[in-house]
């Protein structure tokens, strides 16, 4: 998605709108659960809506999106910015966070007490 820098362009064209007013922050900010339901989706969850719930699976999801805006805003002010090594880092760091097969139920620790997640 950050590689759409001219699809995130209308995002970022509206933002000093929305931070302005107070009903159009609140649709954004619902769509921003949306989004974050999305992610998880995304990441395997089969209940996205009540996974939110949870505040480790909700923070996953809020870091997905600040990474992903962000990266869209480098590549938006840079044509040349490859998103294929940052992309390769932050899948790295994913990856030691949610191991294919391992599923837990939220709030359960697992091995070092780092939370993971989880079909829900």
């Amino acid at each position: 998605m950050a590689g759409s820098a001219e699809e995130f362009r209308v995002f970022f064209e509206m933002l000093p709108h929305v931070l302005r007013d107070e009903e159009l922050r609140h649709r954004v900010a619902l769509l921003y659960r949306w989004y974050w339901a999305m992610k998880l989706e995304w990441l395997g969850i089969t209940s996205p809506a009540r996974a939110l719930e949870d505040p480790d699976l909700l923070g996953l999801t809020q870091l997905l999106s600040a990474v992903i805006d962000g990266l869209a805003v480098q590549a938006a002010i840079d044509p040349a910015f490859d998103l294929a090594n940052p992309y390769r880092i932050f899948d790295a760091m994913l990856s030691t966070f949610a191991l294919p097969g391992k599923a837990v139920e939220p709030g359960q620790p697992v091995g070092d007490g780092r939370r993971r997640p989880t079909s829900v």
